[in-house]
């Protein structure tokens, strides 16, 4: 469940966005994003001990429609494409409280987190978190904060 999204997406505005941005965009990112546009997931904890990684997802951006966090995945994408910040096969869709992003290859489908804090993006920088989409919502949790209370 996500919470603040954004507009929903028909099917016509996710070809357009593919035409937009020139890509086939991953079809589990589709079928989330046609339910869910953006917002604030309920589950937010991500831990992933092969990656030795522990973060929360702040939001995902939503596509085509801003919302409050004013700008669009697409729109971010272009931006970092422009300025050459990652590699172009990566769409960024969700940020940490850190303004790292999470990121999808459209190629593969796989998902990563970009550390972005860290200064000039290099390999590694881009660390791999799940083989999918839905492998990467299914391993967000509760807060674990939330279990200390």
């Amino acid at each position: 469940m996500f919470s603040m999204t954004s507009k929903k997406l028909t099917i016509e505005d996710i070809r357009k966005i593919e035409v937009q941005l020139g890509l086939k965009l991953p079809l589990q990112l589709v079928e989330h994003y046609l339910q869910y546009n953006g917002g604030v997931p309920n589950r937010t904890y991500f831990y992933s001990e092969e990656a030795d990684i522990e973060t929360n997802v702040q939001t995902f951006l939503p596509f085509r429609y801003v919302n409050e966090i004013g700008i669009t995945i697409e729109d971010r994408y272009v931006d970092y494409r422009n300025r050459k910040i990652m590699p172009e096969k990566l769409l960024p869709f969700a940020s940490d409280a850190g303004g790292n992003k999470f990121c999808i290859d459209i190629e593969t489908g796989q998902i990563y987190i970009v550390w972005l804090d860290l200064g000039e993006v290099t390999k590694d920088c881009i660390v791999f978190l799940a083989e999918d989409f839905n492998e990467f919502l299914n391993k967000l949790d509760e807060d674990e904060d939330d279990d200390e209370a």
